[in-house]
């Protein structure tokens, strides 16, 4: 092969790379998806269908946005049956009595392997939920002086780690008042004075703003009474309580505190929702205007609502893309299910889905549209080269053979870039992927599925 052939070669190859690469990142790279919440206007009919139904939309659903569950959304409050009022009492008293029980098997049975067991079941519910002894000062005391006591019996076993891990939940839910107030003995009270610096170190500020709150309302934050908003607080990093408590219930909020950060906290709102099947949400109010609450609820939690509607009945069911909380579009249609039958026992016969509006990325189109690009700059720097052959060859310098390989690498260059742009054409217009249907029949001991695409 002559250096001549090579380089043309070289050419053809260098400007299809140059370009591609060039083109190939903007269409490949996925973007980050943004986080969304499944919102269903009224309860289904049927949970078992709705399940069924729920489950499907939100797999395909998942290609194009993040969906998150009722329970990790910040900003809602769920109703809380461990704290409201009919139960609270009833839940301290149990917590009561494992404190004393756990207190009487080490001072007065000398069982400390049986005191262990008690005090950490009975310390951990309360840790679990601390909302149960609000506006009880005497039972925290209680509580306090037990949880003191099995910080001591962690380091009499020789377990600095798991005392410390106690000691950092204990300071989330007790200030240095109310642990002082107990009998503690000195060695309990430095270890628990260095994890307090150790844990004050890390704190980094937090602010906590509520909205729609009642008259003679409790707000707790880790069990702790909060006087004021907005509250401006430093707390420690990991997993908090925000709770509201009521004449008539009790609402909590799970927050994770990663650094310093605010949050909103809208009880009308969480009063018009409540948690749906398989982490949607579902709007409890009939009076509540639904598109309203759509936007609100955008706004509070900074997720993208997606509409369900037909859930839990026989007819197709749609997921519209309702609010963003960038921007104010019209709502628009991304998925549609249909195919939904219940035999006489009640398990799905057939789930098909229909069109899925919001496709899924078709990068063909950018990779031929590349190649056509790289093509032709490789057709126009051989296609240069020749005419410089030809000013030689004028001149009386003999590169006939350049000029013919080089122009006829040029041509060849021109041609593979028009094949490669009506390629990018017909990709573009007519290779986008069709729409998937999905067919679920049970079978004995299972499901078949059965998947299908056409053109």
């Amino acid at each position: 092969m002559t250096s001549s052939r090579i380089d043309r070669i070289a050419v053809c190859i260098g400007g299809i790379l140059v370009i591609t690469v060039g083109f190939l990142p903007a269409a490949a790279a996925e973007k980050g998806l943004s986080p969304a919440v499944l919102l269903l206007h009224k309860a289904p009919d049927n949970q078992q269908m709705a399940e069924v139904q729920i489950r499907v939309a939100r797999k395909r659903l998942q290609s194009a946005w993040l969906i998150e569950d009722a329970a990790d959304v910040p900003g809602l409050a769920r109703p809380d049956k461990v704290c409201n009022p009919e139960s609270r009492g009833a839940n301290a008293v149990r917590v009561i009595e494992g404190l004393r029980s756990g207190t009487t098997l080490f001072f007065d049975k000398t069982d400390m392997e049986g005191a262990w067991g008690v005090l950490q079941g009975a310390i951990d519910s309360f840790l679990d939920a601390p909302c149960v002894l609000a506006g009880d000062p005497a039972g925290r005391s209680e509580v306090a002086s037990g949880a003191v006591l099995l910080v001591r019996l962690y380091l009499l076993a020789g377990r600095p780690e798991a005392a410390a891990d106690l000691g950092r939940r204990l300071l989330r839910i007790f200030d240095g008042d109310e642990l002082a107030s107990v009998d503690v003995p000195p060695e309990v009270t430095r270890f628990l004075q260095r994890v307090s610096e150790d844990t004050a170190a890390g704190a980094v500020p937090f602010e906590i703003a509520l909205d729609g709150s009642q008259p003679g309302s409790m707000v707790l934050f880790d069990g702790r009474l909060l006087p004021a908003f907005p509250a401006k607080l430093r707390v420690a990093r990991g997993s908090h309580q925000l709770t509201v408590i009521t004449d008539a219930a009790a609402r909590t909020l799970r927050v994770q505190v990663e650094g310093p950060g605010r949050i909103l906290v809208d009880l009308g709102l969480s009063s018009s929702v409540r948690p749906g099947p398989l982490g949607s949400i579902v709007i409890e109010d009939p009076n509540v205007n639904p598109g309203d609450l759509e936007r609100r609820l955008s706004m509070v939690t900074g997720r993208t609502i997606l509409r369900l509607t037909g859930v839990g009945a026989a007819g197709p069911v749609e997921a519209w893309l309702a609010v963003q909380p960038s921007r104010q579009v019209p709502a628009e249609k991304v998925l549609r299910l249909e195919g939904v039958g219940v035999g006489p026992d009640g398990p799905v016969v057939a789930f098909v889905s229909g069109p899925l509006l919001r496709r899924k990325s078709w990068p063909w189109p950018f990779v031929t549209g590349a190649v056509a690009a790289g093509l032709l700059a490789a057709g126009i720097v051989l296609n240069v080269q020749s005419n410089q052959a030809v000013d030689d060859i004028n001149a009386g310098v003999n590169r006939l053979d350049d000029w013919r390989s080089r122009r006829a690498g040029s041509i060849a260059c021109y041609s593979l870039a028009a094949l490669a742009g009506a390629a990018t054409i017909t990709l573009a217009i007519l290779g986008r992927p069709a729409p998937e249907h999905v067919v679920l029949s049970p079978i004995p001991g299972g499901v078949a599925v059965g998947y299908y695409s056409s053109f």
